[in-house]
């Protein structure tokens, strides 16, 4: 009951913020906005993080709802392909694949969102794609609601708790793009995910690069993932600055780039942060 109660809350506030966003009056909207990043910040600064990171949650549902509506705002390819059964591996996850084992490969997708942009099938063997999302049970609302049957259903699950949820060592490969970022503990997320990928197989984030300035740490963008002096940095809203690279060290290998992307929504270009982090 309680479970069903917070599923609704958490549809409602989001169509609401949603909806001011796109039809009040912007100065009234800016000075909600305001309050509602103080309110949450104040919770941060009392270490109630993730109790904030809960209240945030809400703001990644609006957007979804009419991802799903629209049949994917705008984008009808990036639709299809999540809805294909027999999509392919995209060839720079498959190159982090060991080679054949006569297995299936297990792959977990963090911050999956209602449909995960992994391909389904790899060298001709369908993939056990796991797809974990704390927003999980909104997204089969609005999927029941659109008449969207998914390939590879999101299940519920917080990044930084996958090592309570599936043994050590039980994953070819974890994925995550454009989620870790929105985390209550990114790097306490990456730490887990090394406990269930097996050894010498690959962390792989995909993120845009310090995420956090660039969106003014609205909604769930609090954290901007970096780079100094040759080593990944997750870094803070407070300024406060993780070198990930020294913490993994005698962990994984981490190795980052920074690409040039085309930016579809607002035009230009945005920095892309590639890591692969890989267990020893």
């Amino acid at each position: 009951m309680a479970r069903s109660f917070r599923r609704k809350q958490q549809l409602a506030i989001g169509r609401v913020v949603n909806r001011m966003k796109a039809r009040a009056p912007r100065p009234l909207y800016r000075w909600v906005r305001l309050g509602w990043h103080q309110l949450t910040s104040t919770l941060d600064r009392f270490g109630l993080r993730r109790l904030a990171w809960r209240w945030r949650l809400p703001t990644e549902v609006g957007h979804w709802d009419m991802w799903l509506g629209t049949r994917g705002l705008g984008d009808p390819v990036d639709f299809a392909n999540r809805l294909a059964p027999d999509l392919p591996l995209q060839g720079h996850l498959r190159k982090l694949l060991p080679g054949p084992e006569g297995t299936t490969y297990r792959i977990l997708d963090l911050g999956a969102g209602p449909l995960t942009t992994l391909g389904k099938v790899c060298d001709g063997q369908k993939l056990e794609l796991v797809c974990i999302d704390p927003l999980a049970s909104v997204y089969d609302i609005l999927l029941n609601a659109n008449g969207i049957a998914p390939p590879v259903r999101t299940q519920y699950g917080e990044a930084e708790q996958i090592a309570e949820m599936f043994p050590d060592n039980s994953f070819h490969l974890v994925h995550a793009a454009n989620s870790l970022d929105h985390a209550h503990d990114p790097v306490a997320a990456i730490k887990a995910a090394l406990h269930v990928v097996r050894p010498g197989a690959y962390v792989f984030l995909e993120h845009i690069l310090n995420e956090g300035d660039r969106e003014r740490y609205g909604g769930l963008h609090q954290w901007n993932f970096g780079e100094d002096a040759g080593c990944f940095t997750v870094t803070s809203k407070r300024g406060k600055t993780i070198n990930v690279t020294n913490e993994l060290a005698g962990v994984a290998h981490v190795n980052q780039t920074v690409h040039e992307i085309e930016n579809a929504r607002e035009g230009g270009t945005l920095a892309l942060l590639t890591v692969t982090i890989q267990k020893i």
